[in-house]
């Protein structure tokens, strides 16, 4: 039957579609993310993700890296 196996081509095409249109999203919101990301000052992001006492020695601060 050619009505069938158009309509699964059609439908095999319109779901590969769909798949790219939501990588292409994915793809933009990492970017956007990324961009924000570089946007913030270095320090803070330094900051919160290297100490977590106020203050560390040089010698704690190479053990806890």
């Amino acid at each position: 039957d050619p009505g069938r196996a158009e309509l699964g081509v059609f439908l095999s095409r319109s779901i590969a579609l769909e798949h790219q249109d939501h990588a292409r999203r994915l793809t933009r919101a990492a970017t956007d993310e990324f961009g924000a990301f570089l946007s913030r000052p270095q320090w803070d992001w330094f900051t919160t993700h290297t100490f977590k006492a106020e203050y560390v020695s040089p010698k704690e601060g190479d053990r806890h890296y």
